[in-house]
């Protein structure tokens, strides 16, 4: 039989080669569909069946979270990362799933979901501690701070921020010391510690002006601007803030920008150029506004009250004051609420309702006292003392009085320290309107230069005056 051999062949698969789901996932990203990318890579994380697959697994969910982070939609990096950290395993290596968590917390912070966030920074700087690994220590620390500040909590920020700071001198990264000593500052002076504030922040801005780190060059202008303002050298805070301003204009930080504006707003307010203040914290508003920032839109909100207090424009005090409150109270920041609390307190005493002053210090002397906030305790409690004064009640006015000693004696800063003074002297010489020669000398007393440079002085001493005068001429207070 003749023939040709036969050729054995074989048929091509029609069946597609399966993707893997690492890259399904990425695809699925890139398609705008983050919940099926999120689905692959659980569904896959969860039937890997070695630490290998496990640790890629947890990778791609890193990186997709970190993709989140940066374009700030922190709802689906919280969700990435946590998916991230759900599958670890005691005996898994640590260094991944430490770096994730730190990005939790920070993105847990950014979206306010604070008691998330403290979670995951405990949890990430226990595996960071136990693993030695010091770069993971000092970010876990410096995140922690920050969800610590924005509780309120300001000697709890020092304490992290300053262990943050420590574990750089294990590290060596000078860009991190600069970050973390523009934070220890920063969390100082919100504790009313200025000399503190300013030698760090004077320690960091030239190595931040050596290593080219313009942005937190801007933020320490800002808070060398504030430790003027608070001595009462106003010419020299409205260089400072100038300066940040200027910066962060450069790097296009609109928002850090803003911050900068609202503060040159309150040193128009502390110079009385009341139309000045008003017209930089209205462009500081809006800015936070856009920027969706609620906390620095709540603060400027907060001076933007006592900017229209001054002004006479009560109701529109009321409604900058009540938006701020609400802010506040909802993210958990227990000083900013008694701040607000206090302004509120200032716009009763303009309307000479003394019960209301009296109630709006209470809760602002809570939230102080719960933060130990020492300085602006003192100035408070002065101030109450006068209520008390205009409501009769004397023997109040002095326990007020006797407190607020206490404190002011522990104010460090030069200036804060003549300034609780004269505002004693004001408390003092509320409680003896109708003694009028006691009460005229007791403000004869006050430096002029510190009623030219605080505008809440200025505002009580003019109301005394005309007390006293009204006083002589035989009318009610």
């Amino acid at each position: 039989m003749g023939g040709k051999a036969g050729r054995a062949t074989t048929k091509a698969s029609s069946t597609p080669r399966k993707r893997d789901p690492i890259d399904e996932a990425h695809a699925a990203v890139a398609a705008k569909q983050p919940e099926r990318a999120l689905q692959l890579l659980r569904d896959a994380y969860a039937s890997a069946r070695t630490n290998t697959r496990r640790a890629k697994l947890q990778g791609a969910l890193r990186d997709h979270g970190n993709t989140y982070m940066w374009r700030e939609d922190w709802p689906h990096a919280i969700a990435f990362y946590e998916a991230a950290l759900a599958g670890h395993r005691d005996g898994d290596d640590t260094e991944l799933v430490g770096e994730v968590a730190n990005q939790a917390c920070w993105a847990c912070l950014r979206a306010k979901r604070l008691d998330d966030a403290i979670a995951h920074g405990e949890r990430a700087l226990a595996w960071h501690r136990e693993a030695g690994r010091w770069r993971g220590v000092g970010i876990a620390h410096y995140y922690l701070a920050g969800v610590e500040f924005e509780r309120g909590r300001v000697p709890e920020a020092i304490a992290h921020a300053g262990h943050a700071l420590a574990a750089t001198e294990q590290t060596g990264d000078q860009n991190q010391r600069v970050a973390y000593l523009t934070g220890v500052a920063a969390y100082h002076y919100h504790a009313g510690n200025t000399v503190e504030c300013e030698q760090l922040a004077r320690q960091a801005l030239p190595l931040a002006e050596a290593l080219g780190m313009e942005g937190y060059e801007a933020h320490l202008w800002v808070l060398l601007g504030n430790v003027a303002l608070d001595d009462g050298r106003l010419d020299d805070a409205e260089q400072r803030y100038a300066e940040a301003e200027q910066r962060f204009r450069r790097g296009g930080q609109r928002n850090d920008a803003a911050i900068a504006t609202g503060n040159l707003g309150n040193l128009a307010l502390e110079r009385g150029d009341l139309a000045l203040a008003l017209e930089r914290l209205d462009r500081a508003a809006a800015t936070h506004e856009k920027e969706h920032d609620e906390r620095s839109l709540a603060i400027v909100l907060t001076d933007r009250g006592a900017v229209k207090t001054e002004l006479g424009d009560h109701a529109g005090a009321q409604d900058d004051l009540d938006t701020a409150l609400a802010i506040l109270e909802r993210l958990g920041h227990t000083r900013r609420v008694g701040f607000v609390r206090g302004r509120f307190a200032k716009l009763a005493e303009a309307r000479e309702a003394w019960q209301e002053a009296r109630a709006h210090y209470a809760e602002m002397e809570i939230a102080l006292d719960a933060v130990e906030d020492r300085v602006e305790l003192a100035r408070m409690l002065y101030a109450a003392a006068g209520v008390e004064a205009e409501l009769g009640d004397s023997t109040a006015a002095d326990a007020l009085i006797a407190r607020a000693d206490e404190l002011a004696a522990q104010v460090t800063s030069a200036h804060g320290t003549r300034v609780a003074h004269a505002l004693r002297e004001v408390a003092l010489a509320r409680r003896e309107v109708g003694h009028d020669r006691a009460a005229a000398a007791r403000l004869a007393a006050i430096d002029p230069a510190l009623l030219a440079v605080s505008s809440e002085l200025r505002r009580v001493a003019i109301r005394l005056r005309r007390a006293i005068g009204a006083t002589r001429n035989g009318s009610a207070v």
